[in-house]
């Protein structure tokens, strides 16, 4: 299941992603593990659901090593 999404945008050095997440944030947890350097640009969530819509940006020149880890 495909939980992310590759946002439009014209940055030479930066990719942007939009990603579902639980309120207890697993997928955070993987980026901690694994050592990725993210920047975390937005978060949006319903008061009454337990998923969040999260917005982050990430150095293009580490997406080789992020696509071995998590996007196929």
């Amino acid at each position: 299941m495909k939980n992310y999404w590759r946002m439009s945008n014209f940055s030479i050095f930066s990719v942007f992603y939009t990603y579902i997440d639980h309120s207890s944030y697993p997928a955070d947890r993987l980026f901690v593990q694994d050592k990725v350097r993210i920047k975390y640009k937005r978060e949006y969530a319903r008061e009454d659901s337990p998923y969040r819509i999260i917005f982050v940006k990430w150095e293009k020149r580490i997406q080789h090593d992020l696509k071995r880890h998590w996007i196929s």
